[in-house]
């Protein structure tokens, strides 16, 4: 049958095990292995490949899945990825690998050195994610501490939360400490206002313009007072800043970093930042003669117009 895919464990090898089920009269041919991966925990990998496929199930007692090879392909280096095996360990950045361990030492030393807790790797995860794979809590609330985005969403759609859902049991604590800090519903992910954040992360100009024009707000803020706003204040990126206050932005976050003059000149001349703010904002950070130029100036600007 077409697109009528066998996918099961084995811990012998694949081409035997092919063979043994050709043996069976109650098939039409014999199998073919059309892909494999090697993983640390067949049964685990298995259990979560099954759970991930469950709608393309043919029929409930079989391990017999209707879908083309392409997409299934995916899934099995995903689950490859969280069940690594000498040979095959991820290239993935040393925080991540220190969730992965479960190392905190080296996940506490790799963070006070400067590393960015929401970096993502070449895979589109996050170090929260591999915290997730190891039930690393103390890790995971630690990163969250540091600013790691809770919601930020895999190259599958997945949180750090869905990941640790799927691995059940092996995963609960960090089921539980997840849970506490997003009471909200998780269909809320895909929120325009979720995407927005994301898309200030990952530093995407048309993703921040596209959901802005979907009705996002750049001040709502998750539990642990992360919005669109802080995000981009934080990466000190001006034209996603000057995006989100021309859709109502929270302008006083922007105290709490440095600004160009000619940055913070230009949100005064579109009327995106009142003078008096632009000079709170300059002597905040001691820069009192800029603070008095952009006064002056703005002055100027009103005696002409």
């Amino acid at each position: 049958m077409p697109n009528l895919l066998k996918i099961g464990k084995t811990t012998r090898s694949s081409d035997d095990r092919a063979s043994e089920l050709s043996q069976s009269t109650g098939v039409p041919c014999g199998f073919i292995v059309a892909f494999e991966v090697e993983v640390s925990d067949c049964d685990e990998a298995e259990r979560l490949i099954h759970q991930e496929l469950a709608t393309f199930r043919y029929a409930e007692n079989r391990e017999f899945f209707k879908l083309p090879l392409k997409d299934v392909i995916p899934v099995l280096l995903r689950a490859r990825e969280f069940f690594p095996t000498p040979i095959h360990v991820p290239n993935i950045s040393a925080l991540s690998r220190a969730c992965r361990d479960n190392d905190y030492p080296k996940a506490q030393d790799l963070l006070a050195s400067g590393f960015n807790p929401n970096l993502v790797e070449p895979d589109g995860t996050v170090p929260l994610m591999w915290a997730a794979v190891s039930n690393a809590v103390k890790i995971g609330k630690m990163l969250v501490r540091m600013g790691a985005l809770i919601g930020f969403l895999g190259p599958d759609g997945r949180t750090a939360l869905d990941i640790a859902r799927l691995r059940g049991g092996k995963c609960a604590d960090f089921v539980k400490f997840l849970e506490a800090i997003m009471p909200w519903d998780l269909n809320w992910l895909n929120n325009p206002t979720s995407r927005l954040i994301l898309a200030c992360k990952r530093i995407d100009i048309e993703g921040v313009r596209s959901n802005l024009g979907s009705g996002a707000d750049p001040n709502f803020a998750f539990n642990h007072g992360e919005s669109a706003m802080t995000t981009a204040v934080g990466l000190r990126h001006e034209e996603i800043v000057e995006l989100l206050l021309q859709s109502r932005g929270d302008a006083r976050l922007l105290k709490e970093t440095s600004w160009s003059l000619s940055f913070l000149r230009r949100l005064v001349h579109r009327k995106l930042l009142d003078p008096l703010e632009a000079a709170a904002i300059l002597q905040e950070h001691g820069r009192l003669l800029d603070a008095n130029e952009i006064l002056s100036s703005s002055t100027t600007e009103a005696k002409v117009s």
